[in-house]
């Protein structure tokens, strides 16, 4: 028996590893050991009034504070039949785009770009790619600069609200921001060549479950009332647990997620897979160069499928900021619930795949609660991913184990980074070792 063991490997602002085991004949084991401690938030909401729920969850992430805030909104709200105007929508919508643009120039150009040009992190690659590294430096900043103007502040945002929201920002914030967004749009054009680089280094495991919601309406979106998965019939959201089944591992302090009992992936490549003939302008093309990508390459599709939805968003930006422009300066009136008892579902495409939340609300009050993050979601496929990978090596390029290790561990950090789970995985999956027992 092998075993190789990669401590430090993620959770969500936490810690955790990956610990594969190979027989003599060459089958492997799997486990992500997550070991942070849990938080508890769906009990700590138990009891809370409604008003105060979108600011307690948005703190189960900072990175995805904005998701979260907006998932918890519109599953309240869905609970208690409120249903808010176009413009207070787009407004959310904004504040959604913003975060997807941070997140996912974060991960390209900050945590997975360095294996493209063969550094050890973004310091190092800013030696020899100084260039790259501001421009994808500046188009997550924009990201965050979205999140602020909208949100109220860069995390944790306060503007908001269960029925609507506070405030429209005033015109002449929207217009500066205008021009940062475009800024930033030429950015990423410049970033194409890095990016199909990091695509071409990374490994591809094998075809995946790509499981996603269907956008609302006739073109791309992050908003949909039904998932969609590879070989099913799709699903509305109220019935969403009778495919999606999280449970408890002995090896984690983290869920896993099957859907309809198979590892699943979900994230923008699972989301360019069902939605992209939806897309037009540069995103359009971009999807239609790399769709053959899809159906063979698996986990190593979500750095193309985030660098399409990056020049997307901010397309998708421009848009909402001159909708939202018709209202500057405004404080929309709240829509009030009409009833106060309920129970209520929402789901948003957020930068790391489809985040669920359900509540139970009675009098105002929530007694019942369930989230369910994309990373969990997403725990079994990279398993799955890292057992084909460790196997396919061992038969090759590892000569049954005796060979040299530092391959096999390149393409596990590389793996693990390209399902993007969050800042620790992807910055200090290290010190992997190997044991030969007997």
């Amino acid at each position: 028996m092998t075993t190789i063991a990669i401590p430090h490997l993620y959770r969500v602002e936490g810690h955790g590893g990956i610990r594969v085991e190979v027989g003599p004949d060459g089958a492997t084991q799997v486990q992500s050991d997550i070991f942070e401690g849990s938080r508890f938030f769906e009990v700590l909401l138990v009891g809370q009034p409604v008003e105060a729920v979108p600011g307690i969850v948005s703190r189960v992430c900072s990175i995805c504070s904005a998701a979260h805030t907006l998932t918890s909104v519109a599953a309240l709200e869905d609970a208690l039949g409120i249903e808010v105007d176009t413009e207070v929508q787009a407004l959310r919508d904004l504040l959604n785009v913003g975060e997807t643009i941070e997140s996912h120039a974060l991960h390209l150009f900050a945590l997975a770009a360095p294996d493209a040009v063969g550094a050890t992190g973004i310091l190092a690659m800013a030696q020899t790619h100084h260039d790259a590294v501001v421009k994808g430096l500046n188009i997550k900043r924009v990201g965050n600069l979205i999140q602020e103007r909208i949100g109220g502040r860069a995390i944790h945002p306060m503007n908001i609200t269960v029925g609507g929201a506070g405030l429209f920002p005033d015109r002449e914030v929207l217009t500066a921001l205008t021009s940062e967004v475009a800024q930033a749009r030429e950015d990423a054009d410049a970033l194409l060549g890095l990016v199909e680089t990091l695509i071409e280094a990374t490994p591809q495991p094998g075809p995946k479950l790509w499981v996603a919601l269907e956008p609302e309406g006739a073109g791309y979106g992050l908003r949909g009332k039904r998932l969609l998965a590879t070989g099913f019939e799709p699903v509305g959201l109220a019935d969403f647990r009778s495919r999606v089944h999280e449970h408890v591992v002995g090896h984690s302090t983290a869920k896993q997620s099957l859907y309809a009992k198979q590892p699943f992936m979900v994230g923008a490549a699972a989301r360019c897979f069902h939605s992209g003939a939806r897309l037009d302008g540069a995103a359009g093309a971009l999807w239609r160069r790399w769709q053959p990508m899809w159906e063979q390459a698996g986990s190593g599709a979500n750095h193309a499928g985030q660098y399409i939805e990056l020049v997307w968003a901010l397309e998708r930006a421009l848009t909402l900021i001159e909708q939202i422009a018709l209202h500057a300066g405004r404080r929309p009136d709240p829509v009030l619930r009409t009833r106060p008892s309920g129970q209520g579902v929402a789901a948003l495409e957020v930068p790391r795949g489809t985040l669920f939340h359900a509540y139970t609300v009675e009098n105002g009050v929530v007694t019942d609660c369930d989230i369910v993050t994309p990373t969990a979601q997403n725990l079994a496929s990279l398993e799955q991913d890292i057992e084909r990978l460790t196997g396919r090596w061992w038969g090759g390029a590892g000569a049954g184990g005796t060979g040299d290790q530092a391959p096999l561990r390149r393409e596990l950090e590389m793996l693990a980074r390209a399902y993007d789970p969050c800042i620790s995985c992807a910055t200090h999956l290290i010190d992997l070792r190997v044991r030969h027992e007997g």
